[in-house]
């Protein structure tokens, strides 16, 4: 009876999970990895109260995971759960049941807490085989002991979504997502999570290289050493209203030595320095080929005391990108650091007589070649205008 009742926060109960495992196992779908690692059930309870047993239950996540067929659910019922959890060749959805969170907390895992990987990673294994993984929390990661290498590791042709998930430190990465085999891409999907570096610093939070298409949407992301998102290495990525505050010397979002290919989109961000550390660089740091930097909100982030000679809110340098409709304000150093030609027009630099430097007014300064006239006159990165007259 107890089992029972805990099965039916999820609103299932153990009864209806138990008949679906009584079907014999079946091969997996087309494409999947036919390894032995595909499982028989279709759905897996977790729940760290009960033992193991041969029906489709699990004390343990990785059991679950072990459980499921190719294409399955595991759901996990609250608790602490002192394990990493390794999800290899094998797509399915992991998600959190019931009013409390899951917090899964390894006590002693040197490289990292979730592991996604896909074949083809390394020369000795079989050729690629995508698999999509869905984790939905709410889920919280926080790890027992310092030197954890990541939150969560995306690896191969990986479709990877993440969503409402907290990640806590000591970890060197929150989120990293990555793909290596020629002639196809990864996709990572990271919404509503709360990807925070304390009590140390972390090195990145968020992280997506080489070959993934990405979307970062929603999230509060705090404390990095060196940034709080980076991308870079022919990855492409839409990273769309972030809240980021004490970000590391690098920037907020650091988007660098991307090819002629690559594609990044920064729209409606808000990126600060809550402490006002005189460390920040950069706002966004940003090297592409093509994007937007648009309605970001970038207040008072570079701060005077920086002993960098090319500190900026903005700095791109890019032939294709356009930075508008941005609310550019009390930055020291400048607002905007730009090359070669961009449209920089309808931006807020904090004087309603434009940007200083280059510029023709008093506002935060811009340097380089960028077209910033005609310029917004008063904050416009949250509001629906579309046109700005601004002039000298």
């Amino acid at each position: 009876m107890k089992h029972n009742v805990i099965a039916l926060v999820s609103g299932v109960s153990l009864t209806a999970l138990f008949s679906a495992c009584s079907e014999a196992p079946q091969a997996p779908t087309v494409g999947a990895p036919a390894l032995g690692e595909t499982g028989s059930c279709p759905v897996v309870v977790v729940n760290w109260r009960i033992p193991d047993n041969p029906r489709c239950t699990s004390p343990t996540i990785q059991g679950g995971v072990d459980k499921v067929k190719h294409g399955g659910i595991v759901r996990v019922l609250s608790g602490t759960y002192v394990e990493a959890v390794e999800i290899k060749n094998k797509s399915l959805t992991l998600k959190t049941v019931g009013k409390e969170p899951v917090i899964l907390a390894p006590a002693n895992q040197a490289s990292g807490v979730i592991y996604v990987r896909a074949h083809g990673t390394t020369v000795q294994e079989p050729p690629p085989a995508r698999i999509e993984v869905t984790i939905r929390g709410p889920l919280v990661i926080e790890p027992q002991t310092a030197g954890i290498g990541y939150g969560i590791r995306g690896l191969g042709l990986v479709d990877l979504t993440v969503d409402e998930v907290t990640v806590r430190d000591p970890l060197a990465r929150g989120v990293i997502s990555s793909n290596e085999v020629p002639g196809a891409r990864g996709k990572l999907v990271l919404r509503n999570s709360d990807i925070a570096g304390a009590p140390e610093p972390s090195m990145v939070a968020v992280h997506v290289l080489r070959a993934v298409d990405a979307v970062i949407e929603n999230n509060v992301i705090r404390r990095s050493d060196w940034s709080c998102i980076q991308v870079q290495e022919d990855a492409n990525a839409v990273i769309i209203g972030n809240d980021l505050d004490e970000c590391g010397v690098q920037g907020g979002i650091r988007v660098y030595n991307s090819p002629s290919t690559t594609e990044v989109d920064v729209v409606g961000n808000t990126i600060r320095n809550s402490s006002s550390s005189s460390d920040k660089r950069y706002g966004i740091f940003y090297v592409a080929k093509s994007g937007r930097i648009e309605r970001n909100t970038i207040i008072d982030y570079v701060q005077p005391a920086v002993e960098y000679p090319r500190a900026a809110a903005v700095y791109v340098v890019t032939e294709a990108a356009v930075a508008r409709f941005n609310d550019i304000a009390g930055n020291a150093h400048a607002g905007l650091r730009a090359w070669p030609d961009i449209d920089a027009t309808c931006n807020w630099w904090g004087s309603p007589d434009g940007p200083s430097g280059d510029g023709p007014g008093s506002g935060d300064a811009v340097h380089g070649d960028a077209i910033v006239i005609p310029f917004a006159t008063a904050p416009i990165a949250e509001s629906e205008e579309t046109t700005c007259s601004g002039a000298p």
